[in-house]
């Protein structure tokens, strides 16, 4: 399973950051549906200590989070992720340097059995 992340406009206030489970080589091993909590954080490039960041837990039944049948499943994800003028305030630049913005998931892989 591939977890490509995307970035893009709802409105013109806000952004969306969501993500998108791809067909992978170890589809056929893994644990289905997908269910591990998932924080996705944009990352402070000035500071390093303002980072901003939303966690969910994946919906079970969602066809976003099943064993892709197609190359891939329904995007899912946090619809208000950051308000725009947050994400492009030049006087701050925490966020956006060099038309660049660096995002961290952390999957919590806490619940999963060791092999």
């Amino acid at each position: 399973m591939k977890r490509p992340i995307y970035l893009w406009s709802v409105s013109v206030d806000s952004c969306r950051l969501g993500l998108f489970v791809l067909q992978g080589d170890y589809d056929a091993i893994l644990a289905w549906p997908f269910k591990q909590k998932v924080t996705l954080m944009l990352v402070d490039q000035k500071h390093n200590r303002r980072h901003l960041s939303d966690t969910f837990r994946p919906d079970p039944t969602s066809t976003s989070f099943q064993k892709p049948t197609m190359p891939m499943n329904v995007a899912s994800g946090c619809p208000l992720f950051v308000e725009q003028k947050v994400l492009e305030d030049e006087r701050d630049g925490l966020y956006l340097q060099s038309d660049t913005i660096f995002i961290k998931v952390i999957v919590d892989t806490s619940d999963l059995l060791n092999p």
